[in-house]
């Protein structure tokens, strides 16, 4: 056994272009990435496995688009055939979290406050109305009516972390600010998921 699988709920995902439930990864600590294909023996493969950093979270957008967030700011994209690095060091803080909105559009969270924020072709810092540690995030993005423009993208997400913390994010842009909800506790809070997607 060569590293631990993290268990949180965002931690193993399946490619959504698929249709059906044959292609899974799921990452873990020592940067492991293991594969699922249904019709393979076994089932499971390690197809990535080093010693410098461990994965947290994992989100598809399809089959060609996808992201692995973990230790020390990492970031590793997936383009339908490989995972290849796509940010190391932007920031130190570990990410725990990360969502694909759409094929422009996505965040990664983490500690001590941070967002980053993807757009299409290169991530940046985002700002944060928080310091507290951030652990997973979920969105949505749907069509919706903008007065004066008519039919538009929208989008809807939530962060969660330590103590209790929760963050909201909606806008039909992509230019939104997350702002502080309040919050029925002080737990840490270390999923989340839109119920109905």
């Amino acid at each position: 056994d060569h590293s631990d699988i993290r268990g949180a709920s965002n931690d193993v995902e399946f490619v959504p272009a698929t249709f059906t439930p044959d292609i899974a990864f799921a990452v873990g600590d020592r940067e492991t990435i293991l594969k699922f294909n249904r019709s393979a023996t076994p089932a499971f493969s390690v197809i990535r496995y080093y010693y410098t950093s461990d994965y947290y979270d994992i989100d598809f957008y399809n089959s060609t688009l996808g992201f692995i967030v973990g230790t020390y700011g990492r970031i590793v994209k997936w383009n339908g055939t490989n995972w290849n690095d796509d940010l190391i060091f932007l920031t130190k803080n570990h990410l725990r979290g990360v969502k694909i909105l759409n094929k422009t559009f996505a965040f990664a969270v983490g500690d001590l406050g941070t967002i980053l924020k993807w757009n299409g072709n290169s991530w940046s810092i985002y700002s944060s109305p928080t310091t507290n540690n951030l652990t997973a995030i979920d969105g949505v993005n749907y069509r919706c009516w903008v007065f004066g423009a008519g039919w538009s993208d929208c989008y809807t997400a939530a962060i969660v972390g330590k103590a209790g913390t929760l963050l909201q994010y909606a806008s039909e842009t992509q230019t939104g600010s997350w702002t502080v909800s309040s919050s029925p506790t002080t737990i840490d809070l270390n999923g989340i998921r839109y119920y109905n997607q």
